[in-house]
């Protein structure tokens, strides 16, 4: 099975602004003295995987957020991160459409990855069924397109 390395232009599209790019606006502002925060460092930095599954695994949504944006971030380098499948699994409840949304982007990139991803996969697909009926566009778009990256043997 051939692994997939890069992120898709949807995946980009998903991401944060400030992960992607540095608007005009942004550096008027830098340059007139304001700090402007960035979520770069996910992408420069490394992380222990102890860590990343602590902030996986944490109550708060912004802590998820940054677990899923160092995977994320691993991704779009192309490293493997297929090891927290089980752990961004566990997120998939989660009521915060960011989190959601970057939660969607991992399972698309890795449902089909392997055997235990798939099987792990197939587990969530009551809570995929739920997020169809959401009432946010986007979440029900998600997870059609979460349930359709997972291949069912027959």
């Amino acid at each position: 099975m051939e692994m997939k390395t890069s992120m898709t232009s949807s995946m980009v599209a998903a991401l944060p602004s400030s992960m992607t790019t540095v608007t005009m606006s942004s550096m008027s502002k830098q340059a007139a003295g304001t700090v402007v925060q960035s979520e770069a460092h996910f992408l420069e930095e490394t992380m222990n995987p102890g860590r990343v599954r602590q902030y996986l695994n944490n109550s708060k949504d912004y802590e998820k957020a940054k677990g899923m944006k160092w995977l994320l971030a691993m991704m779009s380098k192309g490293r493997d991160a297929s090891e927290f499948f089980s752990d961004v699994v566990k997120n998939v409840v989660v009521k915060g459409v960011e989190v959601k949304k970057m939660v969607y982007m991992y399972l698309v990139h890795y449902a089909d990855f392997n055997a235990s991803c798939r099987e792990l996969a197939l587990l969530s697909i009551n809570s995929f069924q739920k997020d169809l009926a959401a009432s946010n566009q986007l979440v029900r778009a998600m997870a059609l397109r979460v349930m359709s990256s997972i291949r069912v043997p027959e």
